[in-house]
């Protein structure tokens, strides 16, 4: 579907910035109710063992760069939290940024780490 990113472009967003373009996207495709808490439920599963990369382009399932298992994987995630299990997609990802540029266009939002 293409990248509907609302991110801002600039490398440094702000948790502000990456907070409201997941609000927008997961508003737009989920319930625009429990957006906020969802979003933030995406945040914080973000760090430095699990990067959140994207969102698929339905909002359904938010794709995360795995660095113990150096894998790109995609978990559910409602407005209590994400889920524990996960579906690789892609392994071994020594680059989280190299998938993006291959798979970007197919995510309904990509984090502007990666833009």
């Amino acid at each position: 579907m293409g990248t509907e990113s609302q991110a801002p472009t600039e490398a440094r967003a702000t948790y502000l910035d990456v907070f409201e373009s997941l609000y927008v996207v997961i508003a737009q495709h989920r319930n625009a109710v429990h957006a906020d808490d969802m979003a933030r439920a995406l945040l914080r599963v973000d760090s430095t063992t699990r990067e959140l990369v994207g969102l698929t382009d339905d909002a359904n399932e938010a794709i995360y760069w795995s660095r113990p298992a150096d894998a790109i994987v995609a978990a559910r995630f409602d407005k209590h939290g994400v889920t524990e299990q996960s579906e690789t997609l892609c392994q071994p990802v020594s680059d989280a940024s190299d998938w993006v540029a291959v798979h970007g266009d197919e995510l309904g939002l990509v984090h502007p780490r990666y833009l």
